[in-house]
């Protein structure tokens, strides 16, 4: 006997397609291409989503663009704090060593 049951891949590639004149409504190419960018995400993951207990496949797709985006986010948290603490050093870096024109004018007496 044949195979009665859907696989998730399946199930997935049928969920996409149906997706398509909801991605072609978006209003911008910015949109589109930050759909496309879930898509594509969910799409690497499909191994994590067979294996889960999620039901529902835009539930499983809207987890992996959930969990690709809170990755990206850390990792531009990240590098926000590393450019600050460079940028904190330079500032301190230059407060400490004084200008040139701070070492030949003098306050006039008054």
């Amino acid at each position: 006997m044949g195979r009665i049951t859907v696989s998730f891949h399946e199930r997935f590639l049928a969920e996409v397609e149906s997706l398509k004149s909801f991605r072609d409504a978006l209003r911008t190419k910015e949109d589109q291409a930050a759909y496309d960018t879930i898509i594509k995400a969910a799409s690497f993951e499909r191994g994590a989503m067979v294996n889960s207990d999620i039901v529902i496949v835009l539930d499983a797709i809207l987890l992996c663009g959930l969990v690709y985006m809170t990755a990206g986010i850390a990792r531009l948290e990240k590098r926000v704090q590393e450019l600050e603490k460079l940028l904190n050093e330079k500032s301190q870096t230059e407060v400490m060593i004084p200008s040139k024109d701070t070492m030949t004018k003098q306050p006039s007496p008054t």
